[in-house]
């Protein structure tokens, strides 16, 4: 966006300007755009990583039935269980299955991120997650944790 360019662009001539006495550049303009490049993927990366660009539904929406969202006192405790319990259950996946719940539910990566990571097909992850959902829904209704409503019939 706009405004980031020239937010980049001034922090690159700031950069510039307080590298520039210990340093004696033999070419200014390739010392700039190095420079400016440098800046332009930081920010797009803190942008991607905290992800401020929006667009489409969190992963943490898809299994929010699953996972009670109470953050009181009083589920501080069954929260450590709780996590105990997913901590359990992710040990127990294989390795892909594992690496597309949790790029998926923790990274909050995109689909076609997944998709491109483990050359799974988009269809193809999109039920392999949703059967990673129901299962893990299963296992925490099997070992008496608070499961949601909906969590099953999604």
């Amino acid at each position: 966006n706009e405004e980031d360019v020239k937010e980049c662009l001034n922090d690159a001539y700031l950069a510039v300007w307080n590298c520039i006495p210990p340093q004696s550049p033999q070419d200014l303009y390739s010392f700039f755009c190095s420079v400016m490049r440098n800046l332009c993927l930081t920010r797009y990366h803190r942008a991607r990583a905290q992800k401020r660009d929006g667009g489409g539904i969190l992963p943490l929406e898809e299994i929010e039935a699953i996972i009670p969202a109470d953050t009181n006192v009083d589920t501080l405790i069954e929260e450590k269980e709780l996590t105990a319990l997913i901590d359990a259950w992710l040990g127990k996946l294989d390795r892909v299955n594992r690496y597309v719940f949790v790029r998926r539910f923790w990274y909050m990566d995109d689909i076609s991120e997944i998709s491109a990571q483990t050359s799974i097909s988009p269809p193809a992850l999109y039920r392999r997650i949703d059967r990673l959902r129901l299962k893990l829904a299963g296992y925490l209704e099997k070992n008496g944790a608070f499961i949601g409503k909906g969590a099953k019939n999604e």
